[in-house]
This record gives structure tokens, C-alpha cells and sequence, in this order.
């Protein structure tokens, strides 16, 4: 199949809700000799299905030897709820670039939120990543989890982060904010995203602000 056919043939699994095995099997199929580009896109696809078909692609992705699929690939795996991917995804929270971890992480902490089996494992690895971690956008993914798996006081050490100098960073922050926020947190947050927006000078930072705070306004 040439390049054009992969690319119609990605478009049109793409706009599918649900993935069949002979699915599955296609974009097993279209990863060989795919670049990059293609890869990410496998990836985002097969997280619209949790079984071991698309869980054992995506767990071989994750050693990619892209930062950008690895990273794709881990945040893929969210929904995927084995203990097998709770172990693989642990191992690059501990070992691989920062924003591979910074997925990573995230995905664990969907993980283990439903299934709460490896939630004790999780949090004390996490617990004892942060200890001798300095990358900001580690720790914030960090706080973010142990807030969604029950550590209240973790909340400000998030909002604290909006004072970082580097903008990405603020915006990492505000993408973990608006995945947390409900109806139990939101009179906390939404004060402090109203102060912080009339000194923000980042445009994209801004935008996140704006878009967490007219849901909640």
C-alpha cells in the first residue's frame, strides 16, 4: 500500500468510534516502516480501545525510539487497566525523558483510579520520584495524580505552579487544573485563575485560563 492509501486508510479509522479485531489488525499492520507522523496517529487511535489487542501495540510503542510516539503512546494507554501496563508505565515514569514521564504519570493515574489494585504501589512510587526529581512538568503531572487519588494538600502545591517563569510549564499546570476541576474544588480555583489571568502575560496561557474559568464563571 502506498503512502496515500495508508494515510485514507488512517483517516478512516481515525472517525471510528469503536475499533473490530480486523481493525486492530490494519493498524497493526501499518506500523511497519510508518514514520513518525503516522505512528502518533496509530497510537491516538488505538486508545479508543482498552483490549489486549491494542494494549500489547501501544506497550511496544512506548519503547519507540521517538520521544514524541513514546510519549503518545503512554498517554494512549490510559484506559488500558492491566497490571502489566500499570508496571510497563511505572518503569517510564522512572526512566525516559521528561515529557515521556510527564504522560506517563497521567496515565497512571487514570489507571489506577479504577482499577485501585496498584494504587498504594503508585503513589509511593511517585512519592519517592518527586524526592530527587527537578523537572518541573514531572512534579506537576505528580500532583496532579496524588490530588486525583486522594491527596487533597496537593491541590496548592498545583496552583502553585501557575507562578512558574516558563509559560509551558503554566500550561501544563492549567491542562492538569481543568482535568480535575469539579463542582467540590471550583470556588477554590476559580478565584485564584481570575487573579492570575490579569497578569498573565502568555497568550496560550491565557487561553487555558479563559476556557477553565467561563465553564465554571
Amino acid at each position: 500500500m502506498n503512502e496515500i492509501g495508508k494515510d485514507k486508510l488512517l483517516n478512516k479509522l481515525e472517525e471510528k468510534n469503536i475499533l473490530t479485531g480486523n481493525d486492530i489488525n490494519l493498524l497493526k499492520k501499518l506500523l511497519v516502516d510508518s514514520d513518525e507522523e503516522k505512528k502518533i496517529l496509530i497510537s491516538q487511535i488505538l486508545a479508543k480501545d482498552n483490549t489486549t489487542r491494542s494494549e500489547n501495540i501501544l506497550l511496544g510503542l512506548i519503547n519507540d525510539k521517538s520521544e514524541l510516539v513514546r510519549a503518545n503512546a503512554c498517554d494512549s494507554l490510559y484506559n488500558n487497566i492491566s497490571n502489566n501496563v500499570v508496571e510497563e508505565l511505572l518503569v517510564k515514569a522512572n526512566n525516559d525523558t521528561s515529557l515521556v514521564k510527564y504522560y506517563a504519570i497521567l496515565s497512571l493515574g487514570d489507571i489506577v483510579e479504577i482499577n485501585t489494585e496498584n494504587k498504594q504501589k503508585v503513589i509511593g512510587n511517585l512519592r519517592n520520584l518527586r524526592k530527587n526529581n527537578k523537572d518541573i512538568s514531572v512534579n506537576i503531572s505528580i500532583s496532579k495524580v496524588l490530588y486525583q487519588l486522594g491527596n487533597k494538600a496537593e491541590l496548592n502545591i498545583l496552583l502553585n505552579y501557575l507562578d512558574d517563569s516558563n509559560y509551558q510549564n503554566r500550561c501544563a499546570t492549567l491542562n492538569c487544573i481543568s482535568e480535575i476541576i469539579s463542582s467540590n474544588n471550583f470556588k477554590k480555583i476559580i478565584p485564584i485563575l481570575k487573579e492570575k489571568i490579569k497578569a498573565e502575560d502568555s497568550l496560550a496561557v491565557k487561553e487555558s485560563l479563559e476556557n477553565i474559568i467561563k465553564i465554571y464563571n
